[in-house]
């Protein structure tokens, strides 16, 4: 995987996030922890790449139940990535979808909302 660049990356983020969504969250884990490795390798760790990774990866530990860990990787995904690629980003609206997505499935309709409210859909 080291050969990628930034096309497989990409790919990989989607595949993982795929497998979240298809409730695979042991393959979704392996493909994050691929991610991780080949972007510390590549040397890439604050890209928005390694952002989204983290994002996908509190959304996989949310529904594993851990809110505690998801939190926190979930919260500083997406406003690291609103500071670095903008909230019309679709990278950013999809992190911020998975932090409301993360407030709902955890009955907190309160930050939910207030997350909502950050950034509003046209």
């Amino acid at each position: 995987m080291s050969a990628g660049g930034p096309n497989l990356t990409r790919g990989l983020l989607q595949l993982a996030d795929l497998r979240r969504q298809q409730g695979r969250l042991e393959e979704a884990t392996q493909e994050i922890e691929r991610i991780y490795k080949h972007l510390r390798e590549r040397n890439a760790e604050k890209s928005w790449h390694m952002l989204v990774a983290r994002s996908v990866h509190g959304a996989v530990l949310s529904a594993e139940g851990r809110r505690s860990d998801a939190e926190p990787l979930l919260r500083e995904a997406f406003d690291d990535l609103r500071r670095v690629a903008g909230d019309r980003s679709p990278w950013t609206s999809k992190a911020h979808a998975r932090l409301i997505d993360h407030y709902e499935a955890h009955n907190q309709a309160e930050l939910a909302e207030e997350t909502r409210a950050l950034i509003r859909q046209p």
